[in-house]
């Protein structure tokens, strides 16, 4: 199967799931990082580089987890008119979100 991270494409649908407000896919996608699986076999004692990678990815949930996502006023996530954000401690509506950007 290879190494997920070190296929382009990997990274690239990580970009497009956060870019669509696609957090639980792109979570998950983050999850199937070998750092994950070699802190799981207890690879890590010693390797700075592994703590490093797990540093990175932790921050980048972190941030996913935070991340407001926009949801249309019938509750779905995008759609047309004026929705608000959930999330991430932002305002109520999109306008909120937009003055404190």
């Amino acid at each position: 199967m290879g190494i997920p991270e070190d296929n382009t494409t990997y990274w690239h649908a990580i970009h497009r799931c956060v870019a669509l407000g696609w957090i639980k896919p792109a979570a998950q996608l983050l999850g199937l990082h070998t750092a994950w699986q070699r802190l799981q076999l207890g690879q890590s004692a010693g390797d700075a580089s592994l703590a490093g990678q797990l540093q990175v990815l932790e921050a980048l949930l972190i941030l996913l987890r935070r991340m407001p996502v926009l949801v249309a006023p019938g509750g779905g996530v995008g759609g047309a008119g004026v929705g608000r954000m959930v999330g991430g401690g932002g305002g109520d509506s999109a306008a909120d979100f937009v003055q404190k950007r």
